[in-house]
């Protein structure tokens, strides 16, 4: 089924069973690439991905825009995530696209640079609350508007601009005391 998205979430809100596993298969490596940096656990993020299927699965009849599907998507991902964060402890957020290990090769010292301030930015956002590193990762780590993270989480527009500065600065003071 090669359909447009908003003609997808109008049929699966009609109850077609294959239009929403093919919404539900387009979003499942998005998804689970969030899910597994906010919670930094891979087993936590296979139940967190079924919980997120399944709000979806019970409430996608109440959404209201054919069109914001991706936002609300990652919506409800994040609050499982903040959900299910209360509930476990977690250690260390995995940024990769695949969860394959690292290469280990030397890189030259431009690259290894970067990825060395790569790797102090990624350690800084697991510093951050649940809250501002929701804000971080769907609006630069996903891509979202910020119309669409504040659709996402549920907030204004006004609160995702404080959160998304208040992160930036904080992101910003950690690597200046670094630097010191």
């Amino acid at each position: 089924m090669n359909e447009p998205e908003p003609k997808l979430v109008l049929l699966a809100q009609a109850g077609d069973h294959e239009a929403f596993d093919v919404l539900l298969r387009r979003y499942e490596k998005p998804l689970f690439r969030h899910i597994h940096r906010m919670l930094q656990d891979e087993d936590a993020c296979y139940e967190a991905l079924q919980e997120t299927y399944l709000v979806i699965v019970r409430n996608i009849r109440k959404l209201r825009s054919r069109k914001s599907f991706r936002p609300w998507a990652y919506g409800v991902a994040t609050r499982v995530c903040l959900k299910t964060r209360t509930k476990r402890a977690t250690s260390r957020v995995a940024f990769d696209d695949e969860l394959d290990p690292p290469d280990l090769r030397p890189l030259p010292d431009s690259l290894a640079s970067a990825h060395e301030e790569l790797e102090e930015l990624k350690d800084g956002i697991l510093l951050l609350s649940p809250r501002l590193r929701s804000v971080i990762l769907l609006h630069f780590f996903e891509g979202l508007t910020l119309k669409e993270v504040a659709a996402a989480l549920e907030i204004r527009v006004g609160t995702v601009k404080s959160r998304l500065g208040a992160a930036l600065s904080q992101l910003r003071a950690a690597r200046e005391g670094a630097t010191s």
